[in-house]
């Protein structure tokens, strides 16, 4: 059986009955009663579910709310009703004066108590439910908030191991992309070797074949007497001189020439897309400057050079290769140090 917390205030007993005979009825039982004797009120002990406030009687009326004003948590959320009679002005006024909200105005019979005490206990039921599902509904939504955050904080921990990984895989590609630039450079002079020369005249040559319009200029450079340059100063001056030689080049070409050492005293300039005129111009500068360069020795250097335009398809880079020795060779035995144009 439920029990429906009800609190009686009155002095008349005979109100008790059929109240009590309402809730057994309903299947509930009275839990508390409260009666005014000698002038004073019973303590209300525990917050009840309703209040029945005999409102014909101003000394009840008067000494609940002097309860209600020293003990207000002891009243909760309890529904106060006047029974019997409408309470006088004054006694009204007693009670507003306790800034109560839930006080029901119009009195309930002792007789129609029964029809109260149900629609009550429906509200009362319902009311139950809705505060259930308020919290379960806050439960819901702390829950969800709780989750929230983890998922934020889960978010936030693998965007950082997102961005440290791009920050390792980015320094990978660039010490890749290093290493991968090593493989192609000599390790002596600081040129490019003569696999990327190699790549790169083979690239040249297959657009040559396409386009009629491609330009092509391979620079021969044949270092002359480099042997005896070597055989006189050892190894590390000769070494510094290729060096030299190579820095030398490329401050009279322009940055999209590929300078490549081709064998031990000789290097390749080639380019494309540039006119004749300028490739044997920047030749003869490079003559000039090592022929007036100290390269670490009381020995000084010259070179044979030979500017060689490629204008003719289907042609391997080993024969371009050895028309060019051919053609310096033949410009050795002259001592003709200025730079050869030939075409191929």
């Amino acid at each position: 059986m439920d029990i429906c917390h009800v609190h009686i205030v009155s002095t008349d007993k005979t109100i008790i009955a059929p109240i009590y005979t309402a809730l057994i009825d309903m299947g509930h039982r009275l839990s508390k009663t409260s009666t005014i004797e000698n002038g004073a009120m019973a303590l209300i002990r525990h917050t009840p579910d309703l209040i029945l406030l005999d409102s014909g009687s101003s000394i009840c009326i008067k000494e609940f709310a002097n309860l209600v004003s020293r003990r207000p948590a002891r009243i909760g959320k309890t529904l106060i009703v006047p029974i019997i009679n409408v309470p006088s002005q004054n006694d009204l006024d007693s009670l507003y004066s306790l800034n109560y909200h839930r006080f029901l105005l119009k009195p309930i019979h002792k007789s129609n108590f029964a029809h109260f005490l149900r629609d009550f206990m429906r509200e009362r039921s319902f009311l139950e439910i809705i505060e259930a599902n308020e919290k379960e509904t806050t439960d819901a939504y702390e829950m969800i908030a709780k989750k929230d955050e983890q998922i934020r904080t889960i978010i936030t921990e693998k965007d950082e191991q997102i961005r440290t990984m791009r920050k390792k895989l980015s320094k990978l590609n660039s010490d890749f992309t290093t290493l991968k630039g090593s493989m192609h450079i000599d390790s002596v002079s600081g040129a490019f070797n003569r696999d990327l020369a190699i790549q790169t005249l083979t690239r040249l040559l297959q657009e040559l074949e396409l386009n009629d319009k491609k330009i092509l200029v391979i620079t021969y450079i044949d270092i002359d007497k480099f042997s005896y340059f070597n055989a006189q100063n050892g190894a590390y001056i000769s070494d510094e001189a290729l060096k030299r030689f190579h820095v030398l080049i490329k401050k009279n070409v322009t940055d999209e020439d590929i300078i490549s050492r081709w064998e031990s005293d000789k290097f390749l300039i080639i380019s494309e897309d540039i006119a004749v005129a300028d490739c044997v111009k920047a030749a003869g500068n490079i003559s000039l400057k090592v022929e007036t360069t100290h390269f670490g020795s009381n020995l000084s250097l010259s070179c044979t050079t030979i500017v060689c335009s490629v204008i003719t398809k289907h042609q391997d880079i080993s024969t371009i290769i050895s028309a060019l020795k051919e053609k310096t060779k033949e410009m050795k035995k002259f001592y003709k140090k200025r730079p050869v144009i030939m075409s191929l």
